[in-house]
């Protein structure tokens, strides 16, 4: 039914182009390279925090399974109608603005989750309801400002393979970063250091090093030029239309050979 709803664009030429790919300097253009290396620092949070909360509610809260399904349900809620408050925030504020407050909440979030593995807060249905919130608002901001940055940034030209690079970096930091953490946690998984009423352990230092990662992210994106800002219909036009068109475009020439006339 959706599918449907999609208008068609004009397919674009395509100019066979027998000059290799400039990957390295798509990678290292400058506006694109600012915003990946603040993209990563963030996404080495994310991927850690990502993996190991479950843990965390296990084995150092002793949450029930069925519990920890709840709070993902509840989380999942909160990050979907964060969706459709942002929306209109991020038209009049712009995406950086949005990035920001994005970084703020998450790390408030992660601060909190270090308080309660430290023993200086207590863990009960408000202390849950906060931190829910601030995840579930954070990801909103952050989900939908991302993309919009990055569509901004990266020139018409080429942009399926700038799209490419992007996304190929913020998985492989998200996929490498729980490798790291997973023996690190199992080192630690008894060590325990007082420091008068901070009780630091594994998940506090995880947590306290999650916090201080996304404030380095924050830093990073000072660097980061704020790019034109697109309406939401233009956004959607381009995200969902525009340029899927254009890639599929290149892939098919690309193909033409002997099985494909």
């Amino acid at each position: 039914m959706f599918l449907r709803r999609i208008p068609d664009v004009p397919v674009e030429m395509i100019v066979q182009n027998a000059n290799p790919m400039p990957w390295r300097e798509m990678f290292f253009y400058p506006p694109f390279f600012k915003y990946v290396r603040y993209n990563v620092i963030v996404n080495m949070a994310l991927g850690a925090s990502a993996v190991f909360w479950v843990r965390y509610f296990r084995a150092f809260l002793h949450v029930s399974e069925s519990n920890i399904l709840y709070v993902a349900c509840f989380g999942t809620v909160v990050l979907a109608s964060g969706l459709f408050l942002v929306g209109p925030l991020i038209d009049r504020a712009g995406n950086k603005p949005a990035l920001t407050l994005s970084g703020i909440f998450l790390t408030c979030h992660f601060t909190g989750w270090a308080c309660v593995a430290a023993g200086v807060l207590p863990f009960n249905d408000l202390v849950l309801c906060i931190q829910i919130f601030t995840s579930g608002l954070g990801g909103a901001l952050w989900n939908l400002a991302n993309v919009r940055t990055v569509m901004g940034i990266v020139p018409v030209m080429g942009r399926p393979h700038f799209l490419a690079l992007y996304s190929v970096a913020g998985n492989l930091t998200v996929g490498a970063v729980p490798l790291i953490w997973g023996p690190i946690m199992d080192c630690l998984e008894h060590w325990h250091v007082s420091w008068g009423p901070w009780q630091w352990n594994s998940y506090s230092l995880l947590y306290c090093t999650l916090a201080f990662t996304v404030m380095m992210g924050l830093y990073a994106l000072r660097f980061v030029a704020e790019p034109i800002t697109m309406t939401w219909d233009v956004f959607m036009r381009e995200l969902l239309v525009k340029t899927p068109s254009r890639a599929i475009s290149r892939l098919i020439e690309r193909m033409r050979g002997p099985f494909i006339e």
